[in-house]
């Protein structure tokens, strides 16, 4: 009966063992909520498009443009102390940018970033050290980009559209204009229809324009 109890308690440290190891695996994560078309933060909202990163007035109903770059929407945002900080997937790899929301001004902070989570007055991100991504890179460093190592951590984000409820980008066809040119190859008199776009964000009680582009394709 003893050898069976004490068999028992065996058992039981070695599964409490287990469980310990794997939360303890499970715990070299950092995460956090990214949003990929609307931040907002007080009165304003930072919007991206793939046309770039834009800032709209929600009371003026005006928006300027902050960084524009070619923006991918699932690089996220997210709004820490003062600081949008967001990823441009330029080619291959991404940049990781910070902007301050009082004067607009634009820092980059890390390369060949693709994912990042803000902890404790750090951010750690993970990239692909090569082409092939068959490498990843962990690193974490201070909030200005400063003091960049090497991290055991991974990051694991949550994407969602907006931060808040009824707040999205929207393309809209503006205009739709015939365009002729003469082929240099056989001197005839050819044409296209150009489309103009805008992109807006719509909330609940308005729409703010954020920018207009020309195409050749209908979107």
């Amino acid at each position: 009966m003893k050898r069976r109890i004490v068999s028992l308690l065996l058992i039981t440290v070695l599964i409490l063992g287990c469980f310990t190891t794997v939360s303890f695996g499970a715990s070299k994560k950092k995460k956090m909520t990214v949003y990929y078309q609307v931040c907002k933060v007080g009165d304003v909202a930072y919007c991206s498009s793939e046309h770039g990163l834009f800032k709209a007035d929600l009371k003026s109903g005006k928006s300027i443009t902050v960084y524009d770059e070619v923006i991918c929407e699932a690089g996220g945002m997210k709004t820490y102390k003062g600081y949008l900080y967001f990823i441009d997937y330029g080619d291959i790899s991404g940049d990781l940018y910070r902007v301050k929301i009082l004067n607009n001004k634009v820092q980059r902070l890390a390369t060949v970033v693709n994912e990042y989570a803000i902890s404790k007055k750090k951010i750690y991100y993970v990239g692909y050290a090569n082409i092939e991504g068959s490498k990843v890179k962990k690193r974490v460093m201070k909030l200005n980009g400063k003091g960049k190592k090497k991290s055991s951590y991974k990051v694991a984000n949550k994407y969602k559209a907006s931060n808040v409820k009824g707040y999205y980008i929207q393309s809209k066809l503006t205009s739709k204009v015939w365009k002729t040119y003469v082929d240099d190859l056989d001197g005839e008199t050819k044409g296209y229809w150009e489309y103009k776009y805008t992109d807006y964000l719509v909330t609940p009680d308005k729409q703010i324009p954020l920018c207009t582009y020309d195409s050749d394709e209908v979107l």
